[in-house]
């Protein structure tokens, strides 16, 4: 019989948004902000609550930690499904307060994710760059360097496709 882990149920909703994607702790801390009724727990306190229900699920095998694969944090993917999962959801305490409305969680959740890939496509063109600036110090390596350019090439392509559809969708709907 394998112990059972508690996670808070808004946090385990936020992850499930992230079902088959990568997030990281800032992502979730800042969709958990903006959508949880309790404004009392700091910021620190939040991301402190996340990164230790996070090394849980990592030691249950329910998600993988990526690397830093972008910027400074590590980044992680659910790999579980929801309903062969071993978790025990907590109630909130302040679930007597009214919720916040599913509009706003989706705006804030799109909020997040356009952030995240804003911060992507700059990392992407930082990569670009400075392969095209190897290829002129380097030319013996252009051949080389040229495959991993173009990739660069590509996931900005693919970011500046993501980024332009969060916007249409974000400012066809505003926050209520």
């Amino acid at each position: 019989m394998s112990k059972r882990t508690y996670i808070n149920e808004d946090l385990l909703r936020l992850i499930a948004h992230f079902k088959d994607r990568e997030f990281t702790i800032p992502l979730l801390r800042d969709a958990y902000l903006e959508t949880s009724v309790d404004k009392s727990r700091s910021i620190k306190a939040v991301q402190h609550s996340i990164y230790k229900t996070l090394l849980k699920l990592e030691a249950k095998g329910e998600i993988t930690r990526i690397p830093k694969k972008f910027g400074r944090t590590d980044a992680y993917i659910w790999n579980i499904n929801p309903a062969q999962n071993d978790l025990d959801v907590e109630a909130d305490a302040t679930k007597n307060q009214p919720a916040t409305t599913t509009m706003r969680n989706h705006h804030s959740l799109l909020n997040t994710r356009l952030t995240q890939h804003k911060s992507d496509l700059i990392a992407a063109i930082g990569e670009a760059d400075e392969y095209e600036a190897l290829c002129a110090e380097f030319p013996e390596m252009a051949s080389d360097l040229q495959q991993r350019y173009n990739a660069s090439r590509d996931t900005i392509s693919t970011l500046l496709g993501k980024i332009r559809a969060l916007e249409s969708v974000l400012s066809e709907r505003p926050s209520r």
